[in-house]
């Protein structure tokens, strides 16, 4: 929340006396402006739109259904089921036919989340974000050049502001929520709650309320209804003092993050396993630079999700100032940081098991487990007559012709030098570019299953298919394959591939 914000808040005093069909559409034009400031939608997008079933994610959905024409983009809903609640699952039908109702296409996916938390030992607040944001971003892979899209709005904004002052955070931290973060966009990051709850009103769009959002049992509820309704009462134009301050310090984190970029560029290099540090570089500059480095350096490896606390930090500039020249610490996302002399390494704690060749003869129709870690795929033989396979994407599942992808065939881990000719599409591509364009992190690629028959790549699990072993009139039997990750996937609506 910046000057531009500041600015919009004035322009909210004036919208006050407007009648609803103008409100409706003051929202409409406010968001499609912050849109084109932030170019977080160009022409030919498909936005992954996460919708809860709540009043903020639902005025979202429609507002979007709005302007999509005027901004030439698509819309995918997705809803995950977080099964915390015994009625969680009318949120992910009512989700699915209020999409339904607008002709947008919905993914549901049902993810166990409280034993996700306790598995990875997060709170379930935590253990929610990331299970979120994984089924987004897989979401994303369908769409090169696609974008997320969450309701976030100015009030989050401002509750972020203050649980991040009470629980100690950097200026990257208190800056609050950002409108663009990577390819994740907040269209509603000018617009308040209240005027999200108008919208609804004016416009009849129903949506379901999260009983446990009216309780402060959790410490952004608390801030929500106890820390900002005093605040306002004390200082009723917070706001506007509140966004300057908040331009200054993100002004001034842009400045110390552009001098630990150019300490990053140098003390910092890429392995295959992960980063290695400088010692000797980081001990001359500032700490304060040291700690940005170590904190882009953790997001670097564990990825943009990930839940770098200052404690980590703390314990890793303790090792780069040690006169110890040997030590490990554990780091989220299964992260660990060893330091050997003159280096501070950041890798995977799976390194070794991932740095070996993955390969499984599959002999017949089944289910395999591709590696110890690994999702499981399923082969299936089933007359032609029997299959529509339009209805696949490619990605999770596949058909091929069984007479030209006979067993034996081999599921394995990429190898340098793999190509496969993508289908739809023309020549052959390095698979390693296919993975890259993707966003698969370096550390996760040998994870992702390749299906070979002899030198011949079929299909590249989870992602796309190969043009080899097509399905065609001639076609009698067809070999069904289909990747498996954790929870359960359903798709309403229209499919939308």
């Amino acid at each position: 929340m910046g000057k531009a914000q500041e600015e919009r808040l004035t322009s909210k005093e004036a919208a006050v006396s407007m009648a609803p069909s103008d409100r409706i559409h003051h929202l409409h034009q406010s968001v499609k402006s912050i849109i084109s400031a932030y170019k977080m939608i160009l022409p030919g997008t498909t936005v992954i739109l996460g919708v809860s079933g709540g009043p903020d994610s639902v005025a979202l959905m429609n507002v979007l259904h709005v302007l999509k024409t005027d901004l030439r983009c698509s819309i995918h809903v997705a809803h995950l089921d977080h099964a915390l609640r015994p009625d969680s699952r009318a949120d992910a039908e009512f989700t699915c036919q209020a999409a339904e109702r607008l002709e947008l296409p919905c993914s549901i996916r049902r993810e166990d989340v409280r034993t996700l938390a306790a598995s990875l030992s997060m709170s379930l607040e935590e253990a929610g974000r990331k299970a979120r944001y994984d089924y987004f971003q897989q979401l994303l892979r369908k769409y090169p050049g696609g974008r997320i899209a969450t309701a976030h709005h100015v009030d989050d904004t401002i509750e972020t502001f203050f649980l991040r002052i009470l629980r100690g955070s950097s200026l990257q931290g208190i800056q609050g929520i950002r409108p663009v973060h990577g390819d994740i966009i907040r269209p509603f990051a000018h617009t308040t709650r209240n005027e999200i709850l108008e919208y609804l009103q004016n416009t009849g769009v129903q949506y379901r309320i999260d009983p446990t959002n009216l309780t402060i049992s959790a410490d952004r509820n608390f801030i929500r209804h106890d820390v900002i309704p005093a605040v306002q009462e004390r200082f009723p134009q917070y706001r506007k003092p509140l966004a300057r301050t908040m331009e200054l310090i993100g002004q001034e984190d842009r400045f110390i993050s552009l001098q630990a970029s150019e300490l990053f560029s140098r003390a910092v290099q890429s392995i295959d396993s992960g980063l290695v540090l400088s010692i000797e570089q980081l001990r001359q500059a500032d700490e304060v630079l040291v700690a940005r480095v170590i904190i882009m350096a953790l997001y670097e490896t564990a990825g943009p999700h990930a839940r770098i606390g200052r404690v980590h930090v703390e314990s890793m500039k303790q090792m780069i100032y040690s006169e110890n020249p040997s030590g490990r610490i554990n780091l989220p996302s299964r992260l660990e940081a060893v330091r050997s002399y003159s280096e501070l390494r950041i890798v995977r704690k799976e390194t070794t098991f991932q740095a070996s060749r993955i390969e499984t003869e599959i002999h017949g129709p089944g289910t395999y487990q591709f590696g110890p870690a690994g999702p499981r795929i399923s082969f299936e033989i089933i007359p032609a007559a029997r299959i529509d396979v339009s209805s696949s994407d490619g990605a999770e599942t596949a058909f091929f012709d069984a007479e030209q992808a006979a067993f034996p065939l081999m599921l394995r881990s990429v190898l340098p030098g793999d190509r496969c000719r993508p289908w739809p599409g023309k020549g052959s591509r390095k698979i390693k570019s296919i993975l890259i364009d993707a966003k698969i992190p370096r550390h996760m690629r040998r994870l992702v299953p390749l299906l070979f028959r002899g030198n011949e790549c079929l299909w590249i699990g989870g992602l796309r298919r190969g043009d080899a072993a097509p399905v065609t009139d001639m076609t009698r039997t067809v070999l069904k394959v289909m990747f498996t990750r954790e929870g359960c996937f359903d798709t309403c609506g229209r499919s939308g591939n």
